[in-house]
């Protein structure tokens, strides 16, 4: 296994000066990073561990919603009281990701800014050896796809899904101070770094979840081999804010992950939701026939160990238990 130096600054200003160094990389919980380490997939001189730095553990309610630190286990996440009272769907997803031992050390950011997993790029170094380097790799080909001109292998947050349909905005910090953004650019700069062996140049410090209204009913579903332990098939979430006990619609989100290289939004689905306020009684039926169409449509699934793209593509059904579930407690 290459070698590195280990880091601890202890304060934001420190860390973002150590990750100057073009070899240096931010490491969080380390049950992503380190794995590919051992691999040879990693390679940095310089790994910074963020846990010495009290702020990015912080929960902390604010004026534009709760403030949830990037450094924060996803096990104190799932007992976080602040979270569990306006957020349950969130710890419902962090209790689906991997083991317990894992959300022990697993956090929040590292959740989000996890690498994209592909069965041609997470192997040992030997059984790398006798196939061309990719675009993961430095090199010039997506082995999934070969036409493809970018990676096409898949981002499996569970938490994404969630946040992102609840809306979010990301913190983030420079020497200038702490500024913000939405959760779907982090995403889209990450998926991009990560699929040209690039690495993301953010330091992530926290999410803020705006507050919602009493009646907000925020869902997940996760379908994969073995409940929480494996990676996500496909997960998904929905968040419905009813002006009027279900009868007409002020906001949906329905976020599909695991079936691309980044989440997908069924817009489509929610467009026409909201096109049919007075009839949605009798229409479940072709609610989920057109969110399935729409995620056979916008999703881009590949080859995995064990999973072939026929049982990626049967998972989808997960999303209409998820819409039988929103009718069953808004609509019917």
């Amino acid at each position: 296994m290459n070698t590195f130096d280990y880091l601890t600054p202890e304060t934001l200003e420190q860390a973002w000066a150590l990750f100057q160094n073009t070899d240096a990389v931010f490491l969080a919980g380390g049950t992503d990073y380190m794995p590919l380490h051992k691999k040879g997939l990693k390679t940095a001189s310089q790994v910074i561990g963020l846990h010495k730095i009290p702020y990015l553990k912080k929960i902390e309610n604010r004026p534009n919603g709760l403030f949830i630190g990037a450094m924060l286990s996803l096990a104190d996440l799932i007992k976080s009281p602040l979270v569990n009272a306006a957020y349950p769907a969130l710890c419902g997803a962090a209790r689906f990701v991997a083991s317990p031992q894992i959300r022990n050390m697993g956090t929040i950011g590292g959740n989000i800014l996890q690498d994209r997993r592909c069965m041609y790029f997470n192997q040992s170094a030997d059984w790398r050896q006798s196939i061309d380097p990719c675009f993961k790799t430095n090199g010039k080909v997506c082995h999934q796809a070969p036409r493809s001109p970018t990676c096409r292998a898949i981002y499996h947050s569970d938490l994404a899904p969630v946040l992102l349909a609840l809306g979010v905005q990301v913190e983030c910090f420079e020497p200038k101070g702490l500024y913000q953004k939405t959760l779907s650019e982090l995403i889209r700069e990450h998926i991009d770094c990560n699929g040209r062996m690039q690495k993301t140049k953010t330091l992530l410090t926290g999410f803020i979840v705006p507050a919602l209204p009493a009646n907000t009913r925020l869902k997940f579903v996760k379908q994969s081999a073995r409940a929480s332990l494996d990676f996500a098939i496909m997960n998904a979430a929905l968040c419905y804010k009813p002006e009027n006990a279900g009868q007409t619609v002020d906001n949906l989100k329905l976020i599909v992950g695991a079936v691309g290289p980044e989440p997908i939004e069924l817009t489509d689905t929610e467009n026409f939701i909201r096109e049919q306020p007075s009839s949605l009684v009798s229409l479940k039926e072709t609610i989920i026939e057109k969110a399935l169409a729409e995620i056979n449509v916008k999703s881009a699934l590949i080859r995995d160990t064990g999973v072939s793209v026929k049982a990626g593509k049967k998972a989808f059904g997960a999303v209409g238990r998820l819409i039988e579930e929103w009718y069953a407690e808004n609509i019917a």
